[in-house]
Formats: C-alpha cells, sequence, structure tokens
C-alpha cells in the first residue's frame, strides 16, 4: 500500500506513514476499547485470555504496518527497525501493560496478571508474524525492481 512522507514543522523525519493500515488501527482500536472497558466479554463465547491474546495479536500486526521508513534513510540501523521500535513501545508497553492498569481502576474491572501475559504474548506473536510479511513482500519487491523486464 501506498505511504504518505510525515513531515514536521522543525523535523525532517524519514518516515511515512500507510493512511489505510493508520485507518484499520483506528478501527481495531475503537472495537478494543468497547471490549476492553465494558463488561460486553463477558458475554461472548470465548475465554478470556484467548480474546486478549487475539486482539492484540491482530491489533499489534497492523500497527505495524503504519510506518515505513524512506529507502534512504534505510542504511541507519534505527530507522531500518523504526517501525518495530514503535511498534515494540506502543503495544507492548502501552497495549499490553498500561491498558490492564486503566482498566483495573473501573469499578467493575480487576487488575489480572494473566491478561497482561495474554497481552504480550498476543502482541508478540503478531509483531513476529508482521515483521517477517513486511521483510518477505520487501524481498520479493526489491527483487521485482531489480530484474528488468524483457
Amino acid at each position: 500500500m501506498k505511504s504518505r512522507r510525515v513531515q514536521l514543522a522543525k523535523y525532517d523525519w524519514p518516515i511515512r506513514l500507510r493512511p489505510w493500515f493508520l485507518l484499520f488501527t483506528f478501527i481495531i482500536m475503537i472495537l478494543l476499547a468497547i471490549l476492553g472497558f465494558t463488561d460486553i466479554p463477558h458475554s461472548l463465547p470465548f475465554h478470556d485470555k484467548f480474546l486478549h491474546f487475539a486482539c492484540f495479536c491482530l491489533a499489534t500486526g497492523v500497527f505495524y504496518f503504519i510506518f515505513d521508513a524512506e529507502e534512504d534513510a534505510r542504511r541507519i540501523w534505527f530507522w531500518r527497525h523504526s517501525g518495530l521500535i514503535f511498534t515494540a513501545i506502543t503495544c507492548f508497553f502501552f497495549g499490553g501493560v498500561i491498558s490492564e492498569v486503566v482498566q483495573s481502576l473501573l469499578p467493575h474491572k480487576r487488575f489480572d496478571f494473566g491478561d497482561v501475559v495474554a497481552n504480550i504474548s498476543g502482541s508478540a506473536i503478531g509483531l513476529y508474524v508482521a515483521y517477517y510479511l513486511e521483510r518477505y513482500y520487501r524481498t520479493r519487491r526489491e527483487v521485482r525492481i531489480s530484474i528488468p523486464c524483457l
């Protein structure tokens, strides 16, 4: 999918955003907020830990595809792995741990360490799959570009 360059007032970062994945992530976050901050999950036929695992796996996988570094900046280690770093910090720490702390402050929720483990496990699997998918398709694209069409 096409990506768009990010331009901030004072900074010229070599980061590009993919708008469709940004929209998909926004929709998934709304659905996860509804599931996480209401009592709806108790009426679903899934085990609570499986629901945490599956939702974070999907959310992390889609979130990873938001960021893309420009080709010139990919020579630098940080920019080459910036999507991986941003996703890990956001999904593992803020999504996996902080969301459970916030939920524990609600009157009808309680903190469960098993939920944190399920969140982080789902995020890890989602990030692993997304990273290798992106790597596979980037390699295919580079090979296709380097081979001249006859």
